[in-house]
């Protein structure tokens, strides 16, 4: 059943929900008057039967302990549709007016009003009862309701053939008025049609009202432009991994080339050796993060995350980096709160902090400082690394996260030396940051300093 309502065009489904609705408020609407018209009739039926009652009471005669009707009952013109009996406490009729040869006279024992139905002639009848003066005897009159029964059942045929002629009208209607509504989606749909990977610069461009269709239009194009900035990024990045890896095989190639025309300078072989070696180790190092961008982004790392105390990690992460800094004259101080509570991977915040210090270490000229200091709150634990030097152009702060992007045109001026880094070290820096749900800034002041800012959740805050 389901398969076969997924084949019925949404506007079909539409103008049914419109037409079922429709059909169920007619329905409670008719059962509602229906109800309703029968009550007020019945409430006609019996007033009137009381005031009538009231009325051949005074000419009830009492002769002899039997009660009938007096010759003056002639001039109340009640209506012939109305029959008066006079019963006997026994139920024995004493006496009639308007007698109905199809009406039989109840015995009752109560005053009010009964219903009796007689299936064997298919007669209704509304009867009121009322008690004589002295108790003798009974008066009771009849009201046959037929009438009532075919004005209902007439109301009945009106009501369904309205219901029926209604409800198919307004499903046309509806059908119709729903293919115009629709008729956005459709557009959009011609639209999305004509996008591919290759053009994906078309837009939907909706300017309609905001509404259900209006928010869906800006979301594609919303959709549209994050793709299309994500594949340029990609595609980046491929041109960039393939130059990447093309540099250090050229040198290689160019190495192996002049040691083959000095066959006899075992010096210059060593050379070539020292040179190859260099330029292997910086393709491992780059296939490495690579790898560890993959991994990063299709692993589900944060099953690992657990509560720590990042400090003493933090702190052999400091003295992993002091010989390098002391290699190059540079003060490094290390500050942090004890215990320092972090809900993460163990692995991945060391890998985070040790890619910041070597670009410290890498960027901060001779005689400069580096200092990492923390600072914790009851919502956010703060590492913060600055270094001393040249500093990032203003301009370039915005791409330092890139992939393969370098600013060492402004940071390696003071040590005249070729960086040997593959572009994706602070990309890795970036990652682990979000994957922990922090965030990072940068702050630089030229020819003074650079400040990384890292802001990780507390360890109640991440659980």
């Amino acid at each position: 059943m389901p398969n076969q309502l997924d084949r019925i065009p949404i506007r079909y489904k539409l103008a049914l929900t419109y037409g079922i609705q429709l059909i169920l408020i007619l329905l409670v609407f008719s059962l509602m008057t229906r109800v309703r018209l029968n009550q007020s009739l019945t409430t006609q039926i019996d007033q009137t039967l009381h005031v009538i009652a009231g009325q051949a009471e005074n000419h009830v005669v009492l002769e002899n302990n039997h009660s009938f009707f007096a010759p003056e009952i002639h001039t109340l013109n009640i209506a012939p549709a109305y029959h008066l009996y006079v019963i006997s406490p026994q139920g024995e009729v004493w006496d009639s007016y308007n007698a109905s040869p199809s009406f039989v006279p109840q015995h009752l024992q109560s005053t009010g009003y009964f219903n009796v139905d007689r299936s064997d002639i298919e007669d209704d009848w509304r009867v009121y009862q009322q008690a004589l003066d002295e108790n003798i005897g009974w008066l009771q009159i009849a009201y046959r309701t037929d009438i009532h029964d075919y004005m209902l059942s007439a109301l009945d045929t009106e009501l369904f053939t309205a219901i029926v002629v209604v409800s198919i009208v307004s499903m046309v209607f509806a059908a119709f008025f729903t293919a115009i509504v629709l008729s956005p989606l459709q557009r959009i749909t011609r639209t999305i049609s004509n996008i591919s990977t290759q053009n994906l610069t078309r837009r939907l461009q909706y300017h309609g009202a905001t509404d259900e269709i209006g928010i869906l239009a800006k979301t594609f194009d919303s959709m549209l432009d994050r793709l299309e900035g994500a594949i340029a990024r990609e595609q980046q990045f491929i041109d960039n991994a393939a130059h990447e890896l093309r540099t250090p095989l050229t040198a290689m190639k160019g190495h192996v080339d002049l040691a083959r025309e000095n066959t006899h300078d075992v010096s210059n072989h060593q050379q070539v050796f020292r040179e190859i070696d260099q330029q292997v180790t910086r393709m491992i190092k780059l296939s490495n993060d690579l790898l560890f961008l993959s991994r990063m982004q299709h692993t589900a790392m944060q099953n690992r995350f657990e509560d720590f105390d990042f400090h003493i990690y933090l702190e052999i992460t400091v003295e992993q980096f002091t010989p390098a800094a002391d290699a190059k004259r540079q003060q490094l101080i290390f500050e942090s709160e004890q215990p320092l509570m972090i809900r993460g991977d163990v692995d991945l915040l060391i890998r985070m902090v040790s890619n910041l210090l070597e670009n410290a270490v890498k960027y901060t000229p001779s005689g400069g400082i580096i200092t990492i200091h923390t600072a914790q709150t009851d919502s956010a634990t703060e590492i913060i690394v600055c270094n001393t030097g040249p500093g990032i152009t203003p301009e370039k702060i915005p791409h330092l996260f890139d992939r393969f992007f370098r600013a060492e045109d402004d940071r390696a001026r003071a040590e005249d030396s070729i960086i040997q880094g593959t572009g994706l070290g602070l990309a890795i820096v970036k990652e682990i940051v979000t994957l922990h749900r922090g965030d990072i800034s940068v702050s630089s002041s030229p020819n003074e300093e650079t400040t990384f800012v890292i802001r990780l959740p507390s360890s109640r805050d991440t659980g």
